[in-house]
């Protein structure tokens, strides 16, 4: 859906209440983020990733090149090691390595390994012709290999459910706002009652967006 459509389906109800004005464009999409990643999250555990498609995004990450201190591990001295530039903000996932892909962009006929990080000690005893990759604390990825098949690569791509969809624009240096937000219209469907009922309960307006008859309070008899 397009994030023009996310705004104006919001706001089309609170017209209907007349406190459009009221609620920025800023705290819609500010809503409208935080409930879909409770969602996903939510549906991860239920069904293991296989929806995951229909939300992914795809990330272009600039690498370089560090000294293998910069590991904490024992690693074969002046071995090269590769660093995205720029840091991954939070993603919706369990584990590193179900929430990320991660591929080379030059052909290397390769495969990049997302590892934990406590599991790099063990690269060192790993067969060739894998790439393995690791994400630090501080959100950047690391790639290390036992021979030198990494070491001419400059970018990466990067794929997964980003908890804030407009970190693309930051991320892949975007000249405009994300115009194509990751959301299928199920799932607008079940966060849109949220949002509004946050939106309208914020401002003491109580509506019962779900026609839930049975939970509302009876009115006493004149």
């Amino acid at each position: 859906m397009k994030r023009s459509e996310l705004i104006s389906d919001i706001r089309e109800i609170l017209r209907a209440h007349n406190i459009d004005s009221e609620i920025s464009d800023r705290h819609i999409l500010f809503l409208t983020r935080t409930k879909r990643a409770k969602y996903l999250r939510q549906r991860e555990i239920r069904e293991a990733g296989e929806y995951r498609d229909q939300f992914l995004q795809s990330i272009y990450m600039e690498l370089e090149l560090v000294d293998s201190s910069r590991i904490p591990t024992v690693l074969p001295t002046g071995g090269t090691v590769l660093r995205t530039i720029k840091s991954l903000p939070n993603v919706v996932g369990r584990e590193i390595f179900d929430a990320i892909d991660v591929r080379t962009v030059e052909y290397t006929g390769s495969e990049v390994e997302i590892i934990s990080k406590y599991r790099i000690s063990e690269v060192e005893y790993a067969p060739k012709g894998f790439i393995y990759c690791y994400k630090e604390d501080d959100g950047k990825l690391y790639f290390y290999s036992t021979d030198s098949v990494h070491k001419n690569m400059t970018y990466v791509a990067v794929q997964c459910i980003l908890e804030d969809p407009e970190d693309i624009v930051s991320l892949n240096d975007l000249t405009t706002n994300l115009e194509e937000y990751p959301i299928t219209g199920e799932v607008w469907e079940i966060i849109r009652i949220e949002i509004i009922n946050e939106l309208l309960n914020s401002l003491g307006i109580m509506i019962d967006t779900l026609n839930n008859k049975a939970d509302d309070v009876p009115q006493p008899q004149e």
